[in-house]
């Protein structure tokens, strides 16, 4: 689980939203020092760039979600984390 100690059910709270940006700072994906326990437009950039860097998103990277911008990110998530 590389640290995420929350519940494997689905639901993104705000502990597992912080802990993405979290893992994405570490990928250097992850452009700010702060970290948001949301769906805040720099974790979601951050997913964003991490999936353009996987071949799985060719969307702007601009903290928007977007349907390019789920599939990206689920596709991340799902294999990754």
């Amino acid at each position: 689980m590389a640290g995420y100690a929350g519940e494997i059910d689905g639901k993104m709270r705000s502990d597992a939203w912080f802990f993405v940006a979290k893992r994405l700072a570490v990928g250097g994906y992850y452009q700010s020092g702060s970290f948001y326990g949301s769906e805040h437009p720099l974790t979601i950039a951050a997913l964003q760039r991490w999936a353009a860097a996987h071949g799985q998103y060719s969307g702007p990277v601009d903290g928007i979600w977007g349907p390019n911008s789920y599939r990206g990110a689920a596709w991340a998530l799902n294999r990754a984390f």
